[in-house]
């Protein structure tokens, strides 16, 4: 079944050719039959031609978030598959950490979602409608590629609520400890991943703590942990699909 085609306006055209992943909600002319939420549409510019295939949204106020500017790469559960593959391959040589984030978002090809890697356990967050919608496939292929202890879904309200989705915190698969031990190059530290304090700590955090006590013992904080920090700035940038 051939997906809707959606009409993005000029600005939104450039950008998107220049491998942006949002359009906004004023940035299109939706189909007179609204395309449902999560829905794999079709982006077209005002001459018809062709620019990616993208995760639509009914309410958030970006309308389309960008999967693939490939007319012969259609968003299919194998597409997905194939980069939280690629994905995770990407992080399989950083050591000296137990907590990885495996997947980030637009940067890793598969907008809004994201997953950590806490020792043995996963903590996934959906963020959009798009990855809502495929979210058991995604949990289904994490599973199959991982074999974790457990998997805990923290999807927080700040992101969904604007997708149109409810916030959720629920043990996916496995169990999932309310605390755990997080190593950082010799810094151990204990963070909540389904209590209430869930999140309180989370990789980033454990990163510039053990970058502050560093240099407060006299270094730089650029320990061979950085490379993490300076992988996942690298990952903040879309990659050319």
């Amino acid at each position: 079944m051939a997906a809707l085609q959606v009409t993005v306006s000029q600005s939104a055209t450039r950008r998107i050719k220049n491998f942006d992943c949002w359009v906004f909600r004023d940035e299109i002319t939706p189909p007179q039959s609204p395309p449902a939420n999560g829905e794999i549409v079709e982006l077209i510019d005002s001459r018809g031609t062709f620019l990616g295939y993208a995760f639509y949204s009914q309410s958030s106020h970006v309308a389309a978030r960008v999967v693939s500017i490939k007319r012969e790469e259609p968003v299919t559960p194998e597409l997905l598959a194939g980069r939280l593959k690629s994905s995770i391959q990407r992080r399989a040589k950083i050591a000296g950490t137990n907590a990885v984030r495996l997947v980030y978002s637009e940067a890793d090809g598969l907008p809004g979602l994201i997953v950590d890697r806490y020792g043995d356990h996963l903590v996934v967050q959906s963020r959009s409608a798009g990855i809502e919608a495929r979210k058991d496939a995604i949990v289904d292929t994490l599973r199959k590629l991982l074999k974790p202890a457990g998997i805990l879904e923290r999807s927080d309200k700040e992101f969904r609520e604007e997708e149109g989705l409810p916030a959720v915190t629920r043990v996916i698969d496995g169990t999932v400890p309310e605390r755990i031990r997080l190593e950082e190059h010799g810094l151990a530290l204990t963070d909540g991943l389904a209590g209430e304090q869930a999140g309180a700590l989370g990789i980033d955090h454990l990163r510039w703590n053990r970058r502050g006590i560093a240099i407060g013992q006299g270094g730089d904080g650029d320990q061979p942990g950085e490379a993490q920090g300076h992988h996942d700035q690298q990952a903040a940038q879309p990659p050319r699909r």
